[in-house]
């Protein structure tokens, strides 16, 4: 017998602390607001630094320990939300252990959709297992990539 409530919505985002990360927070919110959806804004962090800090973030060291950097994407995540006007939108947060790939497939299961930070660039989108190429690939939901303000068309 149905009960007669709805499920709400899940739309999960990617940040990362880049300006197209920030671009992929903005789109998911107004399509979140738009869709009387929940929106999940979600974080990877790795135990070694592989390919170096988040934009505007001083390198770690090889020994910042796994507290230090787990904190550091907090904090990371945090500035991200910071000015994001809610408009009634519950917004949640993740910070995870892992690669972004993985990380953004796993935290988007069940989600209506997963939204990321497209690059610009010469070489945007050339490398054959960039992490956006890997996510639109692997995640089990529609992906929406949405490029950093300001980018060619």
């Amino acid at each position: 017998m149905a009960t007669g409530a709805t499920r709400q919505e899940r739309i999960v985002v990617g940040v990362d602390g880049t300006p197209a990360s920030a671009a992929a927070l903005r789109w998911a919110l107004r399509e979140a607001t738009r869709s009387d959806s929940q929106l999940e804004a979600v974080i990877a962090w790795r135990p070694v630094a592989a390919l170096g800090p988040p934009a505007g973030h001083p390198p770690a060291s090889a020994s910042s320990s796994l507290e230090q950097r787990e904190e550091d994407a907090e904090v990371v995540l945090e500035g991200a939300l910071r000015d994001l006007p809610r408009d009634g939108v519950g917004v949640g947060r993740r910070v995870m252990r892992g690669s972004p790939h993985r990380v953004l497939v796993e935290a988007a299961d069940g989600a209506s959709m997963l939204v990321i930070g497209g690059r610009s660039g010469k070489l945007a989108g050339k490398k054959p297992w960039s992490t956006g190429r890997q996510v639109v690939h692997d995640a089990h939901c529609p992906v929406v990539v949405v490029p950093a303000e300001g980018a060619a068309a």
